[in-house]
């Protein structure tokens, strides 16, 4: 008999038989020690019912902790679910992407909406948010961006979380797409949300130094990737980069313009302004702690 089973002559393995049931859980199919080679596998019976928008919303709602399991569940659920979310199973993403009011909206929306302190004590649910939104963009760019430009402030709102490194590696992910042949307009977009000034505004002495050296090393990886052409720089502020180098040029000449030049020479100077524009999804850390007073000179 182990001849049969060695080379595959056996009947439907045990997912299909889960499958069989008239109301299988999901929490049944999460369980089971083959689900994501069986998603490898791209088994058709799983596939059609991983894709139904309700097991789809059951998924989110794991990695965001809207759906709280007991036991080694409240760990291996989340964990599975977002790797679900992330195989090479395109008709998951698609069927997202179609009702990405009812799914990936909520999912967004939960986790943006949650404090920063909150999002970095839950670090797997900032990791998981991350893969999977870099996943569906990798796979559906243009989709995905429209996407998240739909969504309300959420330039600010992720720069909120900025602290939170899976955050760090989901904006670079996000430049990244203007690396995507055909120009989606990804450094338009960005700039339109005042994202340099946003950035910079972080270098701020009323932030913690935690923050400056988070938005120093993301600045300096801006930098790199846009490898500047001499002579490409406009000290006059932003504009297309036109021939003389990639479009990712446009980050770097905001940086190198007046304006933010003196704003960074300021905040060396501890002449902050008081109350920076993008400061308002920060919460101060002590609320109490007083500042330190200028030196009289």
């Amino acid at each position: 008999m182990s001849m049969f089973w060695r080379f595959g002559f056996h009947g439907t393995n045990n997912i299909d038989n889960l499958l069989n049931q008239e109301e299988v859980s999901l929490e049944a199919i999460l369980d089971h020690d083959d689900l994501l080679s069986e998603c490898k596998q791209q088994n058709p019976r799983l596939i059609d019912y991983l894709q139904r928008p309700e097991v789809l919303q059951r998924l989110f709602a794991y990695v965001t902790g809207e759906i709280i399991s007991e036991g080694r569940g409240s760990f291996k659920y989340p964990y599975v679910s977002a790797e679900v979310l992330c195989c090479e199973i395109w008709s998951i993403v698609e069927r997202c992407m179609e009702n990405s009011a009812q799914i990936l909206t909520p999912f967004w929306d939960i986790v943006l909406s949650m404090q920063p302190d909150e999002l970095i004590a839950k670090a797997s649910v900032a990791t998981h948010f991350s893969k999977i939104s870099g996943t569906f963009l990798m796979k559906k760019p243009e989709e995905m961006l429209a996407f998240i430009k739909s969504i309300p402030d959420v330039v600010n709102r992720m720069l909120s979380h900025i602290e939170s490194p899976p955050f760090v590696d989901l904006l670079f992910r996000i430049i990244q797409l203007d690396e995507t042949p055909g120009n989606i307009g990804v450094m338009e977009w960005l700039s339109s949300q005042n994202f340099i000034p946003s950035i910079v505004d972080r270098l701020s002495p009323r932030y913690p130094p935690s923050v400056h050296l988070v938005v120093t090393d993301l600045l300096k990886g801006i930098i790199s990737v846009a490898s500047p052409s001499p002579g490409s720089f406009n000290l006059n502020g932003p504009h297309d980069s036109g021939p003389t180098g990639p479009a990712t040029n446009r980050f770097v000449r905001e940086l190198a313009s007046t304006s933010i030049v003196e704003t960074m020479v300021g905040f060396m100077l501890d002449e902050a302004p008081l109350v920076p524009q993008s400061m308002k999804y920060w919460k101060q850390p002590n609320k109490d702690r007083k500042m330190p007073l200028k030196k009289k000179h």
